[in-house]
């Protein structure tokens, strides 16, 4: 400022000149995601890529499903604890923060995937089990893998919305790759590697809510895509 304000009517003029800076400000925090137009860069979660494919439409970046596989068979899934691979672009979020990323995760596939199958601890014959990772979090790398906290059900839950207090870790980009296999025999099933880029730039809860998105349009997308497996 070059000068005091000298009336009350520039006082409020410069007030509402704030008011209407904070009100963008908070709009910007919340922005939406798209798929990246980056071709996906398999980041080793997945071990072997071989027999993934581009995806088509709205599909993740490299997909492959088993078209010989009997679906229709598998009524029970296996959650196994969320991870943060080790990468380039996961390697400084701090330890608290980890914890609420992989929860948040785990959360939203337990929400998601219990609406059509039953969430159980045990392999057997007709029980898939879904392994995923978060690849990457831009603004967020990590020294090696982290596996989630095990958590009750209940706060499991709560977790993801921990993510939206506080200012936090810039995140523009965040990738993830998951694979769903049979309980007992391991054999692969469906998997995929997909990362997705966010609108907000801004160091806000707004960035940690786009994070909580990409994992809520993830994990839907797999319940959607398993159900229509299971029905065809």
């Amino acid at each position: 400022m070059r000068g005091k304000v000298r009336s009350r009517g520039r006082a409020a003029v410069g007030g509402l000149a704030q008011l209407a800076m904070v009100t963008a400000i908070a709009l910007l925090g919340c922005g939406t995601t798209h798929q990246a137009k980056e071709p996906a860069k398999p980041s080793g979660f997945l071990g072997d890529y071989s027999a993934l494919l581009p995806g088509e439409g709205d599909e993740a970046q490299l997909v492959f499903i088993d078209s010989r596989a009997d679906f229709a068979s598998y009524e029970s899934i296996i959650i196994e604890s969320v991870t943060i691979w080790r990468s380039s672009s996961t390697a400084n979020i701090p330890e608290q923060e980890r914890t609420e990323v992989i929860n948040a995760l785990q959360a939203a596939l337990y929400t998601e995937l219990s609406k059509d199958f039953s969430i159980v601890q045990r392999a057997g014959p007709g029980v898939l089990r879904v392994r995923a990772a978060v690849t990457d979090a831009t603004g967020a790398n990590l020294a090696g893998p982290t596996s989630a906290t095990a958590l009750p059900e209940s706060r499991l839950l709560s977790a993801a919305g921990d993510l939206a207090s506080g200012n936090r870790s810039l995140v523009v980009s965040t990738g993830i790759e998951g694979e769903v296999t049979d309980s007992v025999t391991h054999q692969r099933l469906v998997a995929a590697v997909d990362r997705r880029v966010g609108s907000s730039t801004l160091r806000s809860s707004g960035d940690w809510d786009l994070l909580r998105k990409d994992f809520d349009f993830w994990a839907g997308r797999l319940r959607e895509r398993l159900v229509a497996l299971r029905s065809r």
